[in-house]
C-alpha cells in the first residue's frame, strides 16, 4: 500500500461531485489511501480554492503521514511511486510540487502539492494560511509564504513534469507518461472571475481592484 494519502475537497457545483468520484476511483483502482469530500461553497471559486492550505494542515495533523493534494477534477493515471520516496525522505524534504516555468510571475504550482508531516511543513503551512485572507488566490498566498523565507529551512522538491500535466479540453486523452493530469474547470465562478481579468488592462490593475472591493465591504 502507499505510504502517503491522497486529499482533495469539493463543492457541490459545476461537475466537481462527478470528477470526485472519478478520482476516488482511481485511488482505489491503484490502492492508495484517500481523504477527498465535499466541503460548504463559499462566495466564488477564489475563495473556495482558499481553503486548500488549512485542508491540506488539518489532513496532515489527522493522518501524521505524507499527504498528497490533487485537485479534485484531476486524474491520476498511474501509480505515482516518486511521492513515495519523497514520503520516505520525510526528514530531509518537507513539499513537494512542480515549479513553475521562468517567466511566470510565481513559483509553485499548487495543483498537485505533496506534504510531509515535519514541523517545518506545518509551520509554513500556518503562513500559508495566514496570508490567504490578503491574497487574491492560494496560489498566491503560497507564493508570499515562500518568499517571505519565514520558515528557516523550508525544503521544496521540484516534481518531475509527468506529476503535473495540463489537458487542454476536459475530454482530451492524457499523454502516455502522464501521472497525474489536471483539466481546466469551467465553472460559472471561475468563468466571471476570468471574465474580470480580461477586462482589465494587467493582473496588476486586476488585483488592486479586489483589494479596493475588500476594503469597502
Amino acid at each position: 500500500m502507499a505510504n502517503f494519502t491522497v486529499i482533495s475537497y469539493y463543492t457541490n457545483d459545476w461537475k466537481y461531485k462527478y470528477y470526485a468520484g472519478k478520482l476516488i476511483d482511481d485511488c482505489k483502482r491503484l490502492k492508495i489511501p484517500h481523504i477527498i469530500k465535499e466541503v460548504r461553497g463559499r462566495r466564488n471559486y477564489l475563495d473556495n480554492c482558499k481553503l486548500k492550505p488549512k485542508f491540506i494542515k488539518n489532513c496532515l495533523k489527522d493522518v501524521k503521514s505524507t499527504v498528497v493534494w490533487v485537485d479534485v477534477d484531476g486524474s491520476i493515471i498511474q501509480y505515482p511511486l516518486f511521492f513515495d520516496s519523497l514520503a520516505e525522505r520525510g526528514g530531509e524534504i518537507d513539499f513537494g510540487a512542480k515549479r513553475m516555468k521562468k517567466e511566470r510571475d510565481r513559483t509553485w504550482h499548487v495543483g498537485t502539492f505533496l506534504a510531509n508531516y515535519t514541523p517545518n511543513a506545518i509551520r509554513f503551512l500556518n503562513q500559508w494560511i495566514s496570508l490567504t485572507p490578503e491574497s487574491i488566490s492560494d496560489e498566491e498566498a503560497l507564493d508570499k509564504a515562500y518568499n517571505a523565507g519565514k520558515v528557516k529551512g523550508i525544503k521544496f522538491h521540484d516534481l518531475p513534469k509527468e506529476y503535473f500535466v495540463i489537458l487542454k479540453e476536459l475530454n482530451h486523452r492524457p499523454p502516455e507518461n502522464a501521472i497525474i493530469c489536471h483539466r481546466l474547470s469551467e465553472g460559472k465562478s471561475k468563468k466571471e472571475f476570468k471574465q474580470k481579468m480580461r477586462r482589465t488592462k494587467s493582473k496588476k490593475e486586476f488585483k488592486q481592484k479586489m483589494r479596493r472591493t475588500k476594503r469597502e465591504r
